[in-house]
């Protein structure tokens, strides 16, 4: 690691791959972009192109930043074997249901049914074909 927090991974080496399938994976289990990612933690969307494809690696201060957006710890993004935290995980979808919390029990029920008709539709789908 250098003084400045960088780690020193070459450029496409399987370090590099492996974090940044793990990112990939992590950021679209919570419905971002990189975008909105890049936006959340203050860099070029590019930047967030770098890390997926391996040719960058962010640093530390980033690296943690990254982690509190997606909701997850550190090493989830530094190791294999990413699990499940129980929440949704879907940001946008979590960010809904707690503004739904805020409306009146009756909004609140509606959008229940809406969301469990939205659910039996799916699975009379897969069961059809």
């Amino acid at each position: 690691m250098t003084a400045d927090g960088r780690l020193l991974l070459m450029p496409g080496s399987p370090e590099l791959q492996a974090f940044g399938i793990r990112l990939k994976e992590l950021r679209k289990r919570r419905g971002l972009s990189q975008k909105e990612l890049a936006a959340a933690i203050s860099v070029h969307h590019f930047q967030i192109s770098k890390y997926e494809t391996g040719l960058n690696y962010p640093t530390v201060g980033k690296l943690v930043q990254i982690a509190r957006v997606l909701q997850i710890r550190s090493d989830q993004l530094l190791l294999d074997g990413v699990k499940e935290d129980g929440e949704a995980k879907n940001l946008r979808l979590q960010r809904r249901f707690k503004e739904l919390e805020c409306l009146p029990k009756e909004d609140q029920d509606t959008a229940v049914k809406l969301i469990d008709a939205l659910v039996a539709k799916g699975k009379i789908r897969k069961l059809v074909g």
